[in-house]
């Protein structure tokens, strides 16, 4: 079917110079800072379909245009084979030059984090999908070129396809929570904590298919092409259509399915401190570590100190196997991570079921722990010189009081004071 001079003469192979450094940014992107595991990558492929299927569905659309603009389509016509096979031949040509730009990023993203064992593995359904998706749009765009061949319409198809995903992300919000999986272009979260849903990408995958068979079906009518090989492509593309999307609307909920996991198998003690991660996270031990050593010795022997920590994901599975550790949440390495899960572990300790917040109400702890006479107690265990917070109502006076407290003696300070901490009502009398 593919003719090898469109291979050369294709516009999306000056396009890629264009699209391909920028999806490459875009897919970098998403890769989390620091910390990554497989899938995380494939989710960073798999989101720079959201640039490059409306840049190459308008370089798709611009050929197609071209052909008719240019007077092309006659010799076509008048050709042996047809002028439908001449015209799917450009199309071949700018999916198979999408399809090279999406193994490219692909193996940028995903070939340094296998060589350098990243945790995980490749979910090869969901990379299969994104792919389908950027020819969808890019099928979208050569018909769109093919049916209105105007110096206009290829500026206009770029940012049609982007205003087609933001239709299919309204519908998801207000309709339904599936619709978005009916977008030419879909991007989820992914963590090791979760499993994808292969079964909605089966489903995903079938309506991409049975897209492009409607597409491939429509330029042959449209082309002349034999009436009823064409509406048999056409019909048997809606009908797979109808069951993709029929599929994603009855499949289980979600695009990741929570799993069960233990973190017992990976628990280990390094001098007091025990720490307990999932194997995706074993990479960053040594920073997790280092980021709380310190921490725990300070808050030794207040109703915040810890001796086991748990890195757990949030929501479903997020409770402690052992009741005694304190949970901690890590979402990737960027700039103040320490700071940030360190705080939350701390609010955690205070408001957790046997914690010494959990009557006051988390309302009160939280705004303690992070605006508050709470974050001074934190700046304090995590060695931070700087003012904890903007000293109002006379807590100037107060965090003079709190620094002048002899570290030795902090401790002791702390768990005496804790019913005020958690409430964040700590005044100058309870240093006297």
């Amino acid at each position: 079917m593919i003719n090898i001079s469109d291979l050369r003469h294709s516009s999306a192979t000056w396009a890629l110079v264009v699209v391909g450094p920028l999806t490459w940014l875009v897919a970098r992107s998403i890769v989390w800072d620091g910390l990554a595991i497989l899938d995380n990558g494939v989710q960073a492929v798999v989101a720079s379909v959201t640039i490059a299927g409306p840049l190459l569905g308008a370089v798709a659309a611009w050929d197609a245009a071209r052909i008719k603009r240019h007077g092309l389509e006659v010799p076509w016509r008048a050709s042996t084979i047809g002028a439908w096979r001449a015209s799917l031949s450009v199309l071949m040509a700018s999916c198979v030059w999408s399809a090279a730009a999406y193994c490219l990023i692909g193996a940028a993203v995903l070939v340094p984090m296998g060589l350098a064992g990243t945790a995980g593995e490749v979910p090869w359904l969901w990379l299969l999908c994104g792919l389908a998706g950027l020819t969808v749009q890019v099928g979208l765009g050569h018909t769109a070129g093919t049916v209105l061949p105007y110096k206009l319409t290829a500026a206009l198809t770029g940012p049609g396809l982007y205003a087609l995903v933001l239709v299919f992300l309204i519908l998801n919000a207000q309709l339904h929570e599936r619709f978005l999986f009916l977008s030419p272009t879909v991007q989820q979260s992914a963590e090791p904590y979760f499993g994808i849903n292969n079964e909605l990408l089966i489903w995903q995958g079938a309506w991409y298919l049975g897209l492009l068979a409607v597409i491939v079906g429509a330029l042959s009518m449209v082309l002349e092409a034999k009436k009823a090989s064409t509406l048999a492509v056409i019909v048997g593309g809606l009908v797979m259509a109808g069951v993709g999307a029929t599929g994603v609307f009855t499949t289980a909920p979600g695009f990741l399915k929570v799993q069960a996991y233990s973190v017992s198998d990976g628990c280990k003690t390094n001098a007091d401190l025990t720490l307990c991660l999932h194997p995706s996270y074993e990479s960053v031990r040594g920073p997790i570590t280092a980021a709380l050593t310190r921490m725990q010795e300070k808050l030794a022997g207040t109703p915040l100190g810890f001796e086991k920590v748990e890195v757990r994901n949030r929501g479903a599975f997020g409770t402690p196997e052992d009741p005694t550790a304190a949970v901690m949440h890590v979402d990737d390495l960027t700039t103040g991570w320490q700071d940030r899960d360190r705080t939350e572990l701390a609010l955690n300790q205070a408001i957790k079921p046997s914690g010494p917040c959990v009557i006051y109400g988390m309302e009160t702890a939280a705004r303690s722990f992070h605006t508050g006479f709470g974050q001074a107690v934190l700046n304090w265990s995590m060695d931070k010189e700087e003012s904890a917070i903007e000293p109002k109502h006379g807590q100037g006076a107060v965090l003079q009081a709190f620094d002048a407290i002899p570290d030795n003696d902090k401790a002791q300070w702390i768990t005496t004071n804790m019913k005020k901490i958690c409430t964040d009502s700590v005044s100058a009398s309870d240093f006297e």
